[in-house]
């Protein structure tokens, strides 16, 4: 299964996240005690509470490292995820596709380690001039997660995921090119829960029985 995954280029991925789009509904008649579900994505449903956490907030934050310059490393999940606007339909979007990556994190065993993601903060966001900037780093957790509500753990979190993207893409990236369907098959094919489905003809079997005669056809 790997090497067919590396013949696929890196760009791609954005097939896998992408598939589903179609799968967030809104207005969900569900509640419970944490609220009524105002989305509902691969079977998930989200609360307005989830959802702005999920969501939201990270968009905002997305946004807030933009303004301040701070997207060093950060342009293929934004390309390809999202988080980098904030009207209505594209944080729906980026919420799909966020929720997308994490499956496909699971699904390929893909995870960042704390090391990883300070060396990332350090040497990429919140690296200047041949160093750590460690006054800017203290200066934007103090002041514009503060302002948003989000703490480092969310940061550290979403920073997280940053990485096991540029992973995915290393992992699928092998320069040669290929059809949205062959993509969607393979994935599908890895899903456990999926709302439609495949269809294989039995080729084999076929071949092995015995080719008809002119009289018989």
């Amino acid at each position: 299964m790997l090497e067919i995954f590396r013949k696929y280029t890196g760009l791609m991925f954005v097939v896998l996240i992408l598939i589903f789009v179609g799968l967030v509904f809104f207005g969900s008649s569900n509640q419970s005690l944490t609220g009524p579900k105002v989305v509902t994505a691969h079977d998930q449903d989200f609360t307005r509470q989830q959802f702005d956490r999920f969501a939201v907030r990270p968009t905002r934050l997305i946004q807030r490292l933009l303004l301040n310059g701070r997207s060093n490393g950060m342009q293929g999940y934004l390309t390809f995820v999202g988080g980098s606007r904030d009207n209505g339909p594209d944080i729906d979007e980026y919420l799909i596709n966020r929720l997308s990556l994490q499956r496909a994190m699971e699904g390929f065993g893909i995870h960042a380690s704390t090391a990883e993601v300070e060396t990332f903060l350090k040497e990429s966001l919140f690296w200047e001039d041949g160093a750590f900037n460690q006054q800017a780093y203290s200066e934007f957790l103090e002041v514009e997660l503060k302002s948003l509500g989000i703490t480092v753990k969310d940061l550290n979190e979403l920073m997280g995921e940053v990485i096991c993207f540029q992973k995915l893409e290393e992992l699928l990236g092998a320069g040669v090119e290929t059809s949205r369907e062959v993509v969607r098959f393979d994935y599908l094919s890895r899903q456990q829960r999926i709302s439609y489905q495949v269809l294989a003809y039995p080729v084999t079997d076929h071949l092995s029985n015995p080719m008809p005669t002119e009289e018989e056809i």
